[in-house]
């Protein structure tokens, strides 16, 4: 069965988040975009449509409040990133010798101590810590403040709706989002924490043929039982080492070691090959069949 997630955001980091949910066969992503008014889009979501809640930390606050009893998952802004936009940005400037760059975080220090890391002046850096609960209009007129008082002449920025208001108005500015890479560790993490094709009630094997073709293949009945529930999340018999891995959340090596097992027991064949673009080799594609084992696999109801 898939896991629901929630994505509550803007476009700009919706647009990265679907891109790697796709990763994950067994995630279902809806987003509630910012463009479709989320106060009005939280008040109508019911807590049976989704199991978790990924959005970026200036969002979450709302979130909680809404749905104390979900786990809201917090989206941050890549290290790199924002570093590789200071150093840009303060290079500017010192050459420039006139103004600041004003940007808008959620910790102080750790803008100051990555300036200090990378040699860059502080001098021509103001910094506005913002936290979850901070109205994204306050971080705005932050920064229209200074750009008044003309000492400001470049804004870095974390909120796409900041980025928005002040291109419209043609000033320099520097958006800052999660990278993919951010985002697909947070949701391995989630993958990780639910192991949703764990059997969580008792199961049972039953048959002299199964139990004689499970001990042959030297698999145990819990991985026979997560394959089968794996063919069923996915909709289909056919998969790839990368979707068992993702799927049980082992490695890659140990996927491939059990479809190998299944094929060298005629469980599973090689009916093609999955080509990534830009990435390395093909990726084989397995077809499983284990209706052998589907006959004598029974849940058993919990007791009480």
């Amino acid at each position: 069965m898939k896991k629901r997630l929630l994505f509550v955001g803007q476009r700009e980091i919706w647009n990265k988040v679907e891109r790697v949910a796709g990763e994950f066969p067994l995630l279902s992503v809806t987003p509630l975009l910012e463009e479709r008014g989320i106060d009005q889009g939280l008040e109508q979501l019911s807590l049976s449509t989704f199991d978790v809640v990924l959005t970026p930390m200036f969002e979450s606050g709302k979130v909680k409040r809404k749905f104390p009893e979900k786990k809201v998952c917090e989206l941050t802004c890549s290290p790199m990133a924002l570093n590789a936009a200071l150093t840009k940005c303060l290079f500017s400037q010192s050459l420039n010798s006139e103004g600041k760059v004003s940007v808008d975080y959620r910790s102080k220090e750790e803008i100051r101590m990555q300036v200090m890391e990378e040699n860059l002046p502080l001098d021509h850096l103001e910094i506005f810590e913002h936290t979850k609960e901070m109205n994204v209009n306050d971080i705005i007129a932050h920064h229209k403040r200074g750009l008044e008082n003309q000492h400001v002449t470049n804004i870095i920025t974390t909120h796409p709706r900041v980025f928005q208001a002040f291109k419209a108005l043609r000033k320099e500015i520097h958006l800052i989002t999660p990278t993919h890479s951010c985002i697909r560790k947070e949701i391995q993490k989630l993958v990780d924490q639910w192991s949703s094709l764990e059997p969580s009630f008792p199961y049972r094997l039953e048959g002299q043929k199964s139990l004689k073709h499970m001990k042959n293949i030297g698999i145990s009945g819990a991985t026979i039982y997560r394959l089968i529930g794996l063919c069923r999340a996915l909709g289909r018999d056919k998969m790839t080492a990368a979707e068992l891995a993702k799927g049980f959340s082992i490695t890659l090596r140990s996927a491939r070691r059990i479809l190998t097992t299944l094929e060298n027991h005629s469980l599973a064949k090689v009916i093609g090959e999955e080509q990534v673009v830009g990435r390395g080799r093909p990726r084989y594609v397995y077809q499983v069949d284990l209706s052998s084992f589907e006959e004598g696999m029974t849940s058993l109801p919990a007791l009480g």
